[in-house]
């Protein structure tokens, strides 16, 4: 190879012409004074111990912030989260706090019901003449019969309608209207209270009575008035037959009749 400008020939590995310091086309001059040769073909020497810990130092930054990132992500997630369930509570909180009201308004309008029903019954008629004293009665005969007073003839019995055997067929189903009683006569009063009973099989002391309700087709004696009562008595009854019951005898003791 000869050098283009002073045509001196030139060692191929030389960077420079010996002759007037001309670069050899080819070469890269390394103005550091380390002259890389970077002509293709020639080996490349191996990356420095800076170079790799610079290369190791960017990736790990790399990773690093990837990290970052990601931390970042699962902090958020978790406000967001935190903050959902903070607002359900506070609904919830809400609405328990509705519900009470709500049972609690229920509640005071119960009491003032009761109260005006209480204050109803206070100024009621009756009410004021159960309010008055009155002397002291002989002790009541049993509920469930009633013998004719002494010294006097014993009444008839009612007599049994062609198609009812009852004197009220449907006192175990409806109440029993006050009207409906007073006309009655003690015998009959007598008989629509045992009625109740004898519906439930029950037996009597009283012969009257009992000969009375064994000519009914209906009735069917099952039980002495001692078993009856062992076995509850009263219990026996529903609603509508224990209202009734206490209704005649309320009627009977008004007129004397216990």
């Amino acid at each position: 190879m000869y050098c283009k400008k002073c045509g001196k020939l030139i060692n191929p590995n030389n960077k420079f012409c010996t002759g007037c310091g001309t670069p050899v086309p080819g070469t890269s001059v390394d103005t550091t004074g380390q002259g890389k040769d970077t002509r293709p073909g020639k080996p490349q020497e191996p990356m420095g111990a800076k170079d790799l810990g610079n290369a190791r130092g960017s990736k790990n930054s790399k990773g690093l912030l990837v990290g970052l990132l990601a931390l970042l992500g699962v902090l958020i997630l978790a406000i967001v989260v935190l903050l959902v369930l903070n607002i359900s509570k506070k609904q919830e909180a809400q609405r328990q706090e509705e519900l009470r009201q709500e049972e609690e308004a229920e509640r005071r309008e119960r009491r003032e019901r009761e109260a005006e029903e209480e204050e109803t019954e206070e100024k009621s008629p009756e009410s004021e003449a159960s309010e008055i004293p009155q002397e002291a009665e002989e002790p009541l005969a049993p509920a469930t019969e009633t013998e004719a007073p002494e010294g006097t003839e014993s009444p008839s019995l009612p007599p049994v309608g062609p198609r009812e055997e009852f004197i009220f067929p449907d006192s175990d189903s409806r109440y029993l209207e006050r009207q409906e009683l007073e006309g009655l006569s003690q015998r009959e009063l007598s008989i629509a209270r045992n009625e109740i009973y004898a519906r439930r099989g029950r037996k009597f002391n009283s012969e009257e009575l009992q000969e009375y309700f064994e000519k009914q087709s209906w009735y069917e004696p099952q039980y002495t008035p001692e078993e009856f009562d062992a076995m509850g008595g009263d219990s026996f009854l529903n609603v509508y037959e224990l209202a009734n019951k206490d209704l005649i005898v309320e009627i009977e003791e008004e007129k004397g009749y216990r």
